[in-house]
């Protein structure tokens, strides 16, 4: 609803009440906006995209900003009442602030460029989120650049941001000079077409940055201007052939593709940046413009907004790195429909091995996704893509991997080359027969069966990574180690129809690490005699029974004894994690109380508490006699007691809960410490990870003791996971089952 407008004859600002309390949107989206009575132009039709100038912070309040012009548009808005009502979609776009504040923005903008900067500084300095940007804004006169005292208002009260400001056109050279940046630093630009065009060029090449740190607004239309000046390089779409080099550098590649997919594709080359150079009719027909309205836009004409960020992210990242993507991908036609295409996007290299163009082939599936609604159904759609994915096997069997596809009968559908050299069975032998007969993944341990990550991602419909120690029978009964993934085919209603498994000989890199892994247990072997000796003769020392030292004397002893017992400490982590990852640990479970183990290391760590003056709270249930292995208990409760004293400061909290559940018992343990920064969550149980914020607190510390926990819960049948923020707390949480842990046989036990 059209609610407000405010303009000083150059420039209006307009806000809309969005009616809403569940719409959002990131600083720096879009929105495109519909006006239902307005007879515009074929070629404009009555929709635009403008991006939103305001903060997320203003709840449903929308604002947007544009430069005044004879555009029919424009006027309609200008002239509508208070109340009129304007159809919108959106949010749209990935032009947005990173999750993580400390990867620096310089942002490029001119004129009317500056809005989606705005709506970004904005949110960012009334979040004080912290993110370091620095703008630099091109206009023909400051005095009348739009927005440019509140700007300079907010980079002057905001540390983190800065201004840098530019009279006349702006190049990569000033900015060099101008900016400070970092092979990490993302560059936003946004303006005119001619600019953001040169820029987007020019920056990689002065600047030396990579061209994945660049983000080019999305729905700028790149058209000619009054000078006829083209922004992309002039290509007409009858001109192209496929033998010319001009578009392709591999004319075999390209010829034998097309030769595949036949009539029924659309195909699309564009350059580096997204920019439309050739089509074919089967592209025009669907996507429903001209040749001439497609060819110089940016592929982002087609945009749905159905993907999220994370989504085209992922595609670029994967597309300029060299790597071909495949995928599903949602576009809307320029009369407003939509219509889903399986695509792949293959980049093609020039004579120097660098990425020249993209080209993207697809195959429309609308029909399939509508019609999906049983199994039979499903079952064909999967045979129509297989007998697709037939036509592409020279793609395929280029791949270095063993893939394979099963539908949800669990039969074989796709089979590459290299899944017949690893098994041993040819894809003769294979298509078609349930996968169970052909390719049986088993436990190292104990030969059982171990396809429960198939079965998984067929059930959960989410990627699921093959266990550690794996291994594939062969056709002639042999074993090999394998490792990698399966990924679930959905239909457009999200239901799982298939299952593409990827997997790979890791047999070389298990005997490396192997090899490593014995190495660090002979030598944590060999130190512990040496070192043992060290702490005993320091003890003999200390206790005066080989004669009286002096206080000097006293001391080194006490710093020779206190640096051993680290060593000490950091041999026995280094055995444990060698015997977890050999294997060699045994678990020894019997009839104990788990609350006294507990309290007794509680008891041991009493003096780092009260030295510290923290407020402890525990809260015990009272529990069975569990099947438990004393020695790993222990060692589990050492490792996250101890560090949540150690990483809480000085008259901080801790609480200790131990409760009964249905099947098991959790352990948490909660602080008031440090916390874990959340980029680095995901790798808290890496072997050898310590987190940033700890580093710069705690110079010592083996990054082992949380591996181990992992290790040991999981082995023995539990599970273990936290919660944390930083400069909070955290909160770890470790399950036992009340059946008990499951017993191992083994060499020795932890230590």
């Amino acid at each position: 609803f059209f609610v407000r407008r405010r303009t000083d004859g150059k420039i209006s600002s307009i806000s809309f009440d969005i009616k809403s309390n569940d719409f959002t949107f990131n600083p720096g989206q879009y929105i495109r906006l519909t006006i239902p009575t307005l007879k515009a132009s074929v070629l404009k039709g009555n929709t635009r995209d403008f991006t939103i100038s305001s903060s997320p912070d203003k709840k449903g309040i929308i604002q947007i900003a544009f430069r005044n012009s004879d555009s029919e548009f424009k006027k309609k808005i200008l002239k509508a009442s208070t109340g009129t009502k304007i159809q919108a979609q959106g949010p749209l776009g990935v032009f947005t602030l990173p999750e993580d504040s400390n990867t620096p923005i310089v942002f490029v903008a001119g004129g009317m460029g500056i809005t989606p900067a705005l709506s970004i500084i904005r949110f960012v300095s009334s979040n004080k989120t912290g993110h370091n940007i620095h703008i630099v804004y091109a206009n023909s006169s400051m005095e009348r650049a739009a927005y440019i005292k509140e700007i300079r208002s907010i980079a002057k009260n905001n540390s983190n941001i800065q201004l840098t400001e530019k009279i006349g056109r702006i190049d990569a050279e000033f900015i060099k000079k101008s900016v400070e940046y970092t092979d990490k630093t993302l560059w936003y630009l946004c303006g005119l077409p001619e600019m953001v065009f040169a820029l987007s060029k020019n920056i990689p090449r002065v600047l030396e940055v990579t061209d994945q740190n660049i983000r080019i607004e999305e729905y700028v239309g790149y058209q000619k201007n009054k000078t006829n000046y083209k922004v992309f390089p002039s290509v007409k779409s009858e001109d192209i052939e496929l033998t010319d080099e001009n578009v392709m550098s591999d004319k075999n590649l390209i010829s034998s593709l097309l030769d595949a997919i036949g009539q029924g594709a659309l195909v699309a080359v564009t350059d580096t940046q997204g920019t439309i150079q050739y089509i074919n009719k089967k592209f025009i027909e669907v996507a429903k413009y001209s040749k001439e309205e497609l060819v110089g836009q940016n592929h982002r004409i087609l945009k749905s907004g159905f993907h999220s960020p994370e989504f085209y992210e992922e595609l670029w990242k994967s597309i300029s790195s060299g790597k071909r993507w495949q995928g599903e991908i949602k576009n809307r036609a320029k009369d407003g429909t939509f219509y889903w295409v399986d695509t792949t996007i293959t980049p093609i290299l020039d004579d120097q091995k660098r990425i020249k163009q993209y080209i993207a082939v697809r195959f429309l599936i609308s029909d399939k996704k509508n019609l999906e609604e049983n199994e039979k159904i499903n079952k064909s759609i999967l045979e129509d893509i297989a007998a697709e994915k037939e036509k592409m096997s020279t793609i395929l069997e280029g791949i270095g991997d063993g893939v394979f596809v099963v539908d949800n009968d669990l039969n074989i559908i796709v089979y590459n080359n290299t899944s017949a050299l690893l098994s041993g069975f040819t894809a003769k032998e294979a298509i078609g027969k349930p996968y169970g007969e052909i390719l049986r993944f088993v436990y190292e341990k104990d030969g059982k069966l171990n396809d429960k990550f198939i079965k998984e991602a067929f059930r959960t419909g989410k990627i699921q990574e093959m266990e550690n120690h794996t291994e594939l029978i062969r056709k002639n009964g042999t074993k090999v180690t394998v490792a990698d993934s399966a990924t679930p085919l959905k239909n457009e209603i999200g239901e799982v129809v298939g299952v593409v498994v990827v997997f790979r000989d890791v047999s070389e890199e298990r005997e490396v690490d192997k090899a490593k892994t014995e190495f660090v247990s002979l030598a944590s072997h060999q130190l512990r005699n040496p070192l043992t000796s060290i702490s005993w003769y320091a003890e003999i020392l200390l206790s005066g029974d080989a004669g009286k030292l002096n206080k000097e004397q006293e001391d080194f002893i006490n710093e020779i004894y206190r640096g051993n017992q680290r060593m000490i400490n950091l041999v026995n982590a280094l055995l444990n994690v060698s015997r977890i990852d050999l294997g060699t640990f045994a678990i020894d479970p019997k009839p104990t109380n788990l609350i006294e183990i507990a309290e007794s290391v509680v008891h041991e760590l009493t003096p780092q508490i009260n030295r510290k003056s923290l407020n402890l709270e525990s809260s015990y249930e009272k529990l069975p006699l569990i099947d438990i292995d004393v020695n790993l208990t222990r060692i589990i409760f050492q490792n996250i007691f101890s560090n949540a004293v150690k990483y809480t400061p000085s008259n901080g909290n801790i609480s200790i809960t131990i409760k009964k559940r249905d099947t098991d018992v959790l352990i948490s343990v909660s602080d008031t410490g440090y916390g874990i920064p959340k980029a680095q969550q995901s790798r808290v149980f890496e072997k050898l990870f310590r987190a940033d914020n700890i580093q710069e607190k705690y110079v010592e510390g083996t990054g082992l003791g949380l591996y181990l926990v992992k290790s040991v819960v999981e082995m023995a049948g539990g599970k273990v996971w936290f919660e944390s923020e930083e400069n909070k707390g955290s909160t770890f949480y470790v399950t036992i089952p009340l059946s008990g842990m499951k017993k191992k046989k083994g060499a020795k036990g932890l230590s």
